[in-house]
């Protein structure tokens, strides 16, 4: 699965199928909290849905 990573900090990833958001990608978008959940080891997973408006 793809994953977009924000970051100030981090130029080059080491994770798989994953990219940092360059500046014209930094356009504030209103997101919804679609689910989270907690994996067994810590891990917080969560799911975000673009806003309509």
């Amino acid at each position: 699965m793809p994953k977009s990573v924000a970051s100030t900090t981090l130029c080059d990833l080491t994770w798989a199928n994953s990219h940092v958001l360059g500046a014209d990608d930094a356009t504030r978008r209103p997101l919804t909290l679609v689910s989270t959940t907690t994996s067994t080891l810590g891990v917080s997973i969560t799911t975000y849905r673009r806003s309509d408006g």
